[in-house]
């Protein structure tokens, strides 16, 4: 039998609390996880609440789909939203360490797809930066760059690196007031990403929307030759330089540490942006 007395934890919400001792959808149930998740109010437009904005639809739908890669009863996990928290019910999952919480719930997966402009390639022998291509211990890839009049090395393989490369070598709008847009984003991404391997390394398979399809042939048709930079939260994932037009519309894309990460973030691409970040703020079960 459930015992709401396992709750007292999160008595801060005693409704929902309640309201989630009520909601046993299977008989056969011998109890779960149930994840506490802190809304982080400041990024919320000045005097709204997600209850007054657009945004509570969308957060318990991406939350949802998350939670139901975590399912393994097949029971559909439950979330409900209450003012500066989400109450995410897991039937049937009877281990959640805050490590693999904080992966699924916390974390954003972006993709841009940007055009090197400065690369030093065989198209472009004047190019301002030279790539550089190795492997860390694991044969995961690392990109850095070396500046051809200068010599000065940006290496890709630190967080200081890597940000000196999105903003002197990618020149993204995130790191360069009126810098470099996206070509593409995962907003042109149908939501079917999957993990797999390729060549022996973990790979994530994405296919384009129709959209995305079209931008990404008609990139290519114009820029063969030139180098294309897959990147996720300023780290280059691969660099690829285009050979020829690529007409249909998917792509492999490497980078991964593991074939768990692959899966991960395919998993958050195919659930969708959460509109305001969130925090694990308990764990426990039930």
């Amino acid at each position: 039998m459930l015992r709401c007395s396992k709750l007292l934890l999160i008595a801060v919400i005693p409704a929902l609390i309640a309201a989630g001792c009520g909601k046993r959808t299977s008989a056969t149930t011998t109890g779960g996880t149930r994840v506490v998740l802190r809304i982080k109010t400041n990024a919320l437009p000045a005097g709204k609440t997600v209850k007054n904005t657009d945004f509570e639809p969308q957060l318990i739908s991406t939350i949802s789909k998350r939670a139901a890669g975590l399912s393994q009863s097949g029971e559909k996990p439950a979330v409900v939203v209450d003012k500066d928290r989400v109450v995410v019910t897991l039937p049937g999952l009877t281990a959640l360490d805050k490590a693999t919480a904080n992966r699924a719930f916390t974390i954003n997966a972006r993709l841009g797809f940007y055009w090197i402009r400065d690369a030093k390639t065989d198209k472009n022998p004047a190019g301002k930066w030279e790539m550089m291509k190795d492997e860390d211990k694991d044969g995961n890839e690392i990109y850095s760059f070396v500046n051809s009049a200068t010599n000065e090395i940006l290496n890709g393989d630190t967080p200081e690196g890597r940000k000196k490369i999105m903003k002197q070598v990618v020149k993204a709008e995130k790191y360069v007031p009126g810098g470099v847009k996206p070509m593409l984003t995962g907003d042109q991404l149908k939501p079917e990403s999957k993990e797999s391997i390729s060549r022996g390394k973990p790979v994530m398979l994405i296919h384009f929307t129709p959209e995305g399809t079209a931008i990404f042939r008609n990139f290519t048709r114009k820029h063969v030759g030139d180098v294309l930079a897959v990147i996720s939260d300023g780290r280059i994932l691969t660099a690829p330089t285009i050979n020829e037009p690529i007409m249909r519309g998917d792509a492999e894309i490497s980078g991964f540490t593991s074939l768990k990460e692959a899966k991960s973030f395919a998993e958050q691409l195919n659930a969708g942006t959460l509109p305001v970040p969130v925090t694990v703020e308990s764990i426990d079960r039930y």
